[in-house]
């Protein structure tokens, strides 16, 4: 039985800069998830999971959390909805996108 697996391209076609500018885009611009990969050309799976984190690391958001973004079909966008200070957005993006730790420990106070 031959497993037959999907055809990659070469890995990673994307730069960090361009991943760190579709995050922002998606906050900001109010892009979708899925506006946000195609604009930048960044494979949506790859897209998500770094906007999860990115989600994720923002915590609770100012605004007690909006709600879901209604989508021309699909399940409703929940994550990168809300409003954040715009340093912390920069700093954790920096931190996901470059691995860029520092700005984040400073506000943590370590």
């Amino acid at each position: 039985q031959q497993l037959r697996f999907r055809e990659r391209g070469p890995l990673k076609s994307w730069r960090p800069e361009a991943m760190a500018e579709a995050i922002f885009s998606v906050l900001k611009e109010g892009l979708s998830l899925s506006q946000a990969a195609r604009k930048y050309d960044i494979p949506y799976p790859t897209f998500v999971l770094y906007a999860n984190r990115v989600h994720n690391m923002l915590g609770p958001s100012l605004d007690g959390g909006a709600d879901p973004r209604p989508k021309a079909r699909g399940r409703p966008q929940r994550i990168l909805l809300g409003m954040w200070p715009e340093e912390l957005i920069r700093s954790v993006i920096k931190a996901v996108v470059f691995r860029d730790y520092r700005e984040i420990k400073e506000d943590m106070g370590a």
